[in-house]
């Protein structure tokens, strides 16, 4: 409480003693002059004893009253007293109060002020600072203040039954364990996605798309929207490691384990207008649009490899598109002006790689520029039923012989004249040291969405890029680049629902093939060798046969999705793949998909 306050208060209490002191004392005084006069006045004979009795009695009646006056005043000031101590509790409540408030408004001032002096990150909308942890609409995680904490993943497998082709030659051949006649696939389809075997093959496997657990954190600072990401991939069954580690051959043994596949980790920064930079690992830009069209995509397709089933089946990896990958790049991503997207991204090199095992396919290890992919895209919606998706890709990227000092031929290291293969074969001369080509490949992609129905198609062609993945044997040992062209088509329809079907229901079916020619001057050489293949065709029991480089591999795909939830979706396919080899020799098998796919 105030100094000035308490005086004020000081005073009435002073002033309240000091009236009542003095109507006391002056109502005594009188009493006093009083009855000295009529005293006077009686010894004089001036009044009589009957007129003093009665001046005596009221004087007395007034003095009584007087001295219930003063009473009276005395307690109206110890009242006035009391309430003025209690106006000075009150006072002190009220001053407290006000420096509590004051503290707290301060308070408040400063946390305004630093609040509006924090960006207000563009995806959210601005909201009073009361919820610090808030649930997301579309994901599963969490608001935390201005970050964004976003959980997602599926668990794919699927039971597979697959009927090879029965096609063996029984070959004679010496070992260390003795001699005779061994079964061994015919024909030779190197490369081939098709399968020969003498019995059916079963396994419970992941699909196209691995099982996955993805993270990503997302936030705006200073204007621009941050984002990082990760998402760690496994396809469930055991693998051996080799060149292309947690894809590698299944390994189906006790105590094995299953493939972890890190395969996205990046972080994006950008503006709605400016568009966004993606530095780290991700999927690639050439072909993206083909296999994240492919309804196989959540499911199986083509299921090499079934009797020792590797970390995912291929869907129309090989049989229609080459995959994609996810590889290390900067990436700019415009903005979508018109319908219209465009992605422009440096990637880190990849190397030329014999996938084949043939003798002319050639490794090329060097790399002197990054790889380039580019993409553009137009969207168009004209209704919520009717939608048309366009878009082309394209990759180039420079490979060359890196051939080290007498180094011995092993996987990974440059096909080199002199090193690891002859100067000349057939007087041809092989690739020498620093031998370089340009590799490259273009794509088109349309796909239309109309009240329920599904159309896609999808064609490439390219030199150097091979087939299956990029660069598996695009070029051969005389430095000859191969050419790869493919495509597929694909149609669905999906039944909304009704009282006959709960949830929707896709049915469809698509065809594809890859394709891959022989160059110039190593196609008498390799035409002569698949002819060969059909006498003493190669295998690991008869590595010195002769094989036969792949031509077209080919599949036809028949399914039917029904959505059990929305995190739960069951598919069935059938299965044709088809393996042709350079002089027409096809392999054929089916297979049979049952399974299902957990998205969140």
């Amino acid at each position: 409480m105030s100094s000035k306050r308490q005086t004020t208060i000081a005073r009435l209490c002073a002033a309240c003693a000091f009236s009542a002191l003095i109507v006391g004392s002056s109502h005594a005084r009188a009493d006093e002059t009083t009855n000295a006069l009529l005293d006077l006045l009686k010894s004089k004979g001036a009044i009589t004893q009957t007129e003093y009795d009665k001046i005596k009695a009221r004087q007395q009646a007034e003095a009584k009253e007087g001295a219930q006056k003063l009473q009276a005043a005395e307690t109206r000031a110890r009242e006035a007293e009391a309430k003025a101590r209690e106006a000075e509790a009150k006072a002190h409540e009220a001053e407290a109060k006000a420096e509590s408030d004051s503290a707290e408004v301060a308070k408040v001032k400063a946390q305004t002020l630093t609040a509006a002096d924090m960006p207000i990150p563009s995806k959210m909308a601005p909201k009073p600072p009361v919820e610090y942890v808030t649930a997301l609409k579309k994901c599963v995680g969490i608001r935390v203040n201005q970050v964004d904490i976003c959980i997602k993943g599926d668990i794919s497998f699927f039971g597979i039954e697959q009927w090879p082709d029965h096609n063996t030659v029984g070959v004679f051949t010496q070992g260390p364990n003795g001699s005779g006649i061994v079964q061994v696939p015919v024909p030779s389809v190197a490369g081939g996605l098709a399968t020969v075997g003498n019995h059916a093959s079963n396994s419970i496997r992941g699909g196209l798309l691995p099982s996955s657990i993805q993270v990503g954190i997302s936030t705006n600072q200073n204007g621009l929207d941050i984002g990082a990401y990760f998402g760690v991939y496994v396809g469930g069954n055991n693998i051996q490691p080799n060149i292309v580690n947690a894809n590698g051959n299944g390994s189906p043994f006790s105590l094995g384990t299953p493939g972890v596949d890190f395969r996205q980790v990046f972080g994006t920064i950008g503006t709605p207008s400016w568009g966004t930079v993606k530095i780290g690992r991700d999927i690639g830009i050439f072909a993206s649009d083909a296999i994240l069209n492919d309804l196989t995509l959540f499911g199986v397709g083509t299921p090499a490899g079934n009797l020792r089933p590797n970390n995912t089946t291929l869907g129309r990896i090989g049989v229609g598109y080459i995959y994609t990958d996810f590889m290390p790049q900067i990436t700019y991503k415009s903005p979508t002006w018109g319908g219209f997207t465009f992605w422009l991204a440096a990637m880190t090199p990849l190397d030329e790689l014999n996938f084949s095992g043939t003798p002319f396919s050639a490794n090329m290890t060097g790399h002197d520029l990054p790889m380039g992919q580019a993409k553009i895209q137009y969207v168009g919606t004209w209704s919520p039923d009717v939608k048309l998706t366009l878009s082309t890709s394209g990759v180039i990227q420079k490979q060359q012989a890196e051939c080290l000092n007498n180094t011995v031929s092993t996987v990974g290291l440059s096909t080199c004249a002199l090193q690891n293969e002859p100067a000349f074969i057939n007087g041809m001369p092989t690739m020498a040291a620093g031998t370089n080509v340009t590799t490259w490949a273009v794509d088109a992609f349309a796909m239309l969405e109309v009240w329920g129905f599904n159309f896609v198609a999808y064609g490439y062609t390219g030199k150097g890029v091979g087939t299956t993945g990029l660069f598996f044997d695009g070029v051969d040992i005389f430095g000859d680049r191969r050419r790869s062209d493919g495509g597929y088509l694909q149609a669905a329809y999906t039944f909304k629902g009704g009282w006959w079907l709960p949830n929707p229901l896709t049915v469809g079916a698509s065809w594809g093939v890859s394709s891959l020619e022989t160059a110039g001057t190593s196609n008498a050489f390799e035409i002569q060798s698949c002819h060969l293949s059909t006498i003493a065709p190669v295998s690991s029991v008869t590595p010195n046969g002769f094989g036969c480089l792949v031509k077209h591999n080919e599949s036809w795909i028949g399914f039917a999705r029904y959505n059990l939830t929305d995190w739960v979706k069951l598919q069935a396919e059938f299965v044709s793949t088809i393996a042709e080899n350079q002089i027409g020799q096809e392999i054929h098998d089916k297979a049979v998909v049952v399974g299902t796919t957990f998205f969140w």
